[in-house]
This record gives structure tokens, C-alpha cells and sequence, in this order.
């Protein structure tokens, strides 16, 4: 089971990582440049959780969570004592934002990466 938050629209676009790695080499020199970046595929969360479900061979079962509990349960002391109290407001954070990057880089492919992870088919 999955659990998310919010309503099931927030999106992001995952970057490969040696495609990233490139990306900064190929752009460390530039100067007073800020760059957005992400991969080619755009997906909503949930979109992500069926690939990996699907992959795995499973029925996608989604919790959906509201995102005012997840400000309460970070400030409960046994989680604040726990240290993960800055991990779920991060959490909160990413997962109700898009995180759509406008500078796509790389040829590599969520759902290929998904589909090898897992050996199965993700669409």
C-alpha cells in the first residue's frame, strides 16, 4: 500500500541520476545562471505509484492522506524526540508541491527505470 497526500495532482519529473551528474558537469562553469532541472517524463504521484504496482505485479492500493496531518504528526514528541520531525515536514513539502523542472535533461525514462527494477510492465 501506498500512502499519499493531498489530491493526487501534484507532479514531478524525475531526473536519472547520471543524467543529472552530466548536466552539472556540462553547466558548472556558467555564471549567475539558475536552472530548473528535470527529466523528459512529467507524472503525477499516483501516476508513479500504479507504474510501481503495476511493475510488481499488485493491485495499486492508495491511501490518501490530508496534509494537515502530517504538520501534527511531525510535532508529536515521540516523533520530534525520534528526529524524523524535519523528514515529514520535508515529506509534506514535496509531496503537495509540483516539482516540474523546465529544463529537461537526459534521454533516460522513469517508467523504463520502473519496468527494470522491478522485471515487469509498468503501461
Amino acid at each position: 500500500m501506498q500512502l499519499l497526500k493531498g489530491y493526487g495532482k501534484v507532479r514531478a519529473n524525475v531526473v536519472d541520476c547520471p543524467d543529472f551528474a552530466q548536466f552539472i558537469v556540462d553547466h558548472m562553469c556558467d555564471k549567475n545562471v539558475t536552472y530548473n532541472v528535470g527529466g523528459r517524463e512529467t507524472y503525477t504521484y499516483e501516476e508513479m505509484a500504479d507504474m510501481c504496482f503495476k511493475a510488481a505485479g499488485k493491485p495499486l492500493k492508495i491511501k490518501w492522506a490530508p496534509i494537515w496531518l502530517f504538520g501534527i504528526l511531525a510535532n508529536l514528541p515521540k516523533i520530534k524526540k525520534a528526529g524524523k520531525h524535519d523528514i515529514i515536514l520535508f515529506s509534506k513539502w514535496t509531496l503537495s508541491h509540483d516539482l516540474v523542472g523546465d529544463t529537461k535533461v537526459g534521454d533516460g525514462s522513469f517508467a523504463e527505470y520502473i519496468k527494470k527494477s522491478f522485471g515487469g510492465e509498468v503501461k
